[in-house]
């Protein structure tokens, strides 16, 4: 059975039937996302380098040099109190790129160190029982 048409509720006047619904995609080249105006504006910008940044592109002997200056500049008490503390922050921050600049230093030499051959070398040489001689390590 149908159902009768009625009006506006309750009113008894018939009303349309309800559209069926029509569903997109997000993915649709018509439908993009929309992005907040602050964020395309920092995103369009040019972004500067920070003193982070800057300090971890820093070479391991200029690391050093700066942790020696904020040493004598703290020590030297021409910094306020405040300023020490900044300082001694970029100070913890500097010797932290240090380390890592170190660990990865010894960490290369391991590797080097522990290959029993360097790459492009031949075989070392075999004594008459096709051992390796102790003798015929590289000196380091």
């Amino acid at each position: 059975m149908l159902p009768t048409p009625r009006g506006p509720r309750g009113a008894g006047s018939a009303s349309p039937p309800p559209s069926p619904r029509r569903w997109t995609s997000s993915a649709t080249i018509g439908n993009v996302p929309r992005v907040s105006k602050r964020r395309k504006d920092s995103d369009d910008r040019p972004q500067e380098p920070t003193e982070a940044d800057a300090e971890t592109a820093l070479s391991f002997e200029q690391a050093v040099e700066r942790v020696e200056a904020i040493i004598e500049r703290i020590e030297s008490g021409e910094a306020g109190l405040e300023d020490s503390i900044a300082q001694y922050e970029k100070g913890v921050v500097l010797l932290g790129r240090c380390r890592a600049i170190l660990d990865r230093a010894e960490q290369r030499i391991e590797e080097l160190t522990a290959s029993p051959e360097p790459k492009g070398r031949g075989a070392a040489p075999r004594d008459d029982d096709g051992a390796a001689d102790a003798d015929d390590e590289l000196p380091l």
